[in-house]
């Protein structure tokens, strides 16, 4: 009976130790996991659909933005600056005084003009009155009233010159660089103060002889900004555009460039701040009736694989990741580059950071 009862318990010890053993071995197991993967990070690409406007093609042109209201200030007369009360990115309002020359001598010409103009007013007055009484003949009076009309438009003349050694502000905007510096000699009409309005922003592209001729004809610039939809794209904000009207478009070509001269003017949001200076692109929508095979891909989509192939990231909608894929590709129109094989239509293509691209990553496109 001893003997069972020892038994059972070396049994119960080494159930217990049995249990204990395991117990530590799922803790040990459980202590070495690897701690679960971070979540993959999406790249933000743009994307657009290979041939969803069948009808119409993407151009895209580069240029700069500017002030839709500028001017570069001039004095009318020449002289020495002897003030700039303005600095450079000041706002200031119309006719506030934005530079002045030494008036010295312009005041003494136009005091000794005053001076002239009131003796011929003096002797125009005894002439007048002694030729009505018939004591003076009519050539006396011919004569001295020619003297005073042109003693009036000399005195006339001097105090222009003098109010015209004051430079003005046009109209309301902002300073944005002086030309010269303060005592500096300037000539009449040399260029002192460029000055634009924060009214609006515009840019101004050339395009080339052969998408000008693709442009709607015979349409008022409405009417052409109705048709090709036009964009413009900063390069300080890659993920925005701005909707464009066309304000001018040459109808003559550059002799140098042969390429003709297009200005659109755009507006921005508040939170946007878009500067004259800076680098951008427009973008608009044309008909394609050249007949010619392909549709087109921006240029910016377009890189060179390892083989020096061309290739395209293709973005699977569904898993929204990418895979390297060649393409061959045709002529450049502006910054469009026409895909003749490799890409058919309806699949989505990656037209921004492409060389950080690599295949199966995942990414989002901004808007989603």
């Amino acid at each position: 009976m001893s003997a069972m009862s020892g038994s059972c318990t070396r049994r119960t010890r080494l159930a217990r130790a049995a249990t204990a053993l395991a117990a530590c071995a799922a803790f040990l197991s459980a202590c070495a996991e690897e701690p679960a993967p971070e979540p993959e990070v999406a790249r933000p690409v743009q994307v657009v659909v290979f041939g969803s406007e069948a009808a119409e093609e993407v151009l895209e042109f580069p240029g700069t933005i500017r002030a839709a209201e500028r001017a570069e200030t001039s004095f009318e007369v020449s002289g020495r600056v002897i003030e700039f009360p303005v600095n450079e990115g000041d706002q200031v309002e119309a006719g506030q005084l934005l530079a002045r020359l030494d008036p010295q001598d312009y005041k003494a010409e136009a005091d000794r003009k005053e001076a002239v103009l009131a003796a011929a007013k003096a002797e125009f007055a005894r002439q007048e009155k002694l030729f009505a009484e018939g004591v003076a003949p009519e050539a006396e009076y011919d004569l001295a009233r020619r003297n005073y009309d042109v003693a009036v438009a000399g005195a006339r003349i001097a105090n222009k010159a003098l109010a015209d050694t004051e430079l003005r502000a046009p109209f309301a905007g902002r300073v944005a660089r002086k030309l010269v510096d303060n005592f500096q000699n300037v000539q009449a009409k040399e260029a002192v103060i460029s000055f634009q309005s924060d009214s609006g922003v515009e840019i101004q592209v050339a395009i080339p002889e052969r998408d000008a001729a693709r442009m709607p004809k015979d349409l008022s610039l409405a009417e052409r900004s109705l048709r090709t939809k036009p964009e413009v794209l900063v390069s300080a904000f890659p993920d925005q555009t701005f909707p464009a009207r066309l304000t001018e478009f040459a109808t003559r070509a550059d002799p140098t460039t042969r390429t003709f001269a297009a200005t659109l003017a755009f507006e921005t949001p508040e939170e946007v701040n878009v500067l004259p200076g800076m680098t951008a692109s427009v973008r608009v929508y044309v008909k394609d009736e050249s007949q010619v095979a392909g549709a087109t891909l921006p240029a910016s989509a377009v890189f060179a694989d390892a083989d020096g192939d061309s290739s395209v990231w293709i973005v699977d909608p569904g898993s929204l990741r990418v895979g390297a894929r060649k393409v061959q590709s045709g002529e450049l129109s502006g910054t469009s580059l026409r895909i003749l094989a490799g890409v058919e239509d309806g699949e989505w293509v990656a037209t921004t950071g492409v060389h950080q691209l690599r295949d199966g990553m995942l990414v989002r496109r901004p808007e989603l």
